[in-house]
């Protein structure tokens, strides 16, 4: 691993490489990375609400309570742990 470290690295670093955040800006225009960034945009927002809904069906089945209540608790769960663990010092 060392050996690669010290050989493959300063070869990527002194070529013209181009990496996968620069393509975007100058291989596209400003409409298509707008369409991408939406679309992207859209797709997570969707896989955010299915990954907080799935496991509010279940609590919502397991202790009786409205969905809508255990989806905001979920919600407000998942919203408040990386929020509180960033805030440590």
């Amino acid at each position: 691993m060392v050996v690669i470290c010290t050989t493959v690295v300063p070869l990527f670093s002194q070529g013209q490489n181009l990496h996968r955040v620069r393509v975007p800006g100058e291989a596209l225009r400003s409409k298509t990375r707008t369409l991408a960034s939406v679309i992207f945009l859209c797709q997570r927002g969707l896989s955010v609400g299915l990954t907080l809904y799935a496991p509010a069906i279940v609590l919502s089945v397991i202790l009786g309570w409205p969905e809508r209540v255990t989806t905001m608790l979920m919600g407000t769960w998942s919203s408040l742990t990386p929020c509180s663990a960033a805030s440590r010092p």
